[in-house]
């Protein structure tokens, strides 16, 4: 074996050692990106429980928001917000394929579980603050929010 042909064999070997660092660097973005995403909704979803006073105007607000003060209307539109800006992030890194379907599902239940209430659909809708907030996410996002909400069973039965 000559020297020309130990060099080619060096230069193959350094392009696949390259290659096989790109696929492990990209697996571990799309791991911290997994993490990082459940972490924020992880989050958002504790501020509801962690505070007494963020559960008392989720739990009010969703059964009744016309009882809720000005403060308390302004606290429960600002924590479903961050609910569902939480949800559709990870709704949208479904899309690209940095979630796996059963996370997804599980997420998108627990958005539509609070649509579902009086006090959600009425912010959904606009009718809590007097502008939709559906028109904050991404048309994708609405879409499946809103066919989970009008097809299953959380969603809320008209008053008879």
């Amino acid at each position: 074996m000559n020297w020309d042909a130990i060099g080619a064999v060096g230069e193959i070997l350094g392009a696949l050692a390259v290659v096989g660092s790109l696929i492990y660097v990209g697996r571990q973005f799309r791991h911290s990106s997994t993490h990082s995403l459940h972490s924020l909704y992880a989050q958002t979803v504790s501020n509801f429980s962690a505070n007494p006073a963020n559960a008392d105007v989720i739990f009010r607000g969703n059964n009744d928001p016309s009882q809720l003060t000005d403060s308390e209307r302004y606290h429960y539109t600002m924590l479903l917000h961050d609910l569902h800006n939480a949800v559709s992030v990870n709704w949208e890194q479904y899309q690209r394929g940095l979630i796996n379907e059963e996370a997804k599902d599980r997420l998108l239940k627990v958005a539509a579980l609070y649509i579902s209430s009086p006090g959600g659909r009425a912010w959904w809708t606009g009718e809590l603050n007097g502008f939709r907030m559906s028109e904050f996410f991404p048309a994708t996002y609405v879409d499946v929010i809103e066919s989970l909400v009008s097809v299953s069973s959380l969603a809320v039965a008209p008053d008879a």
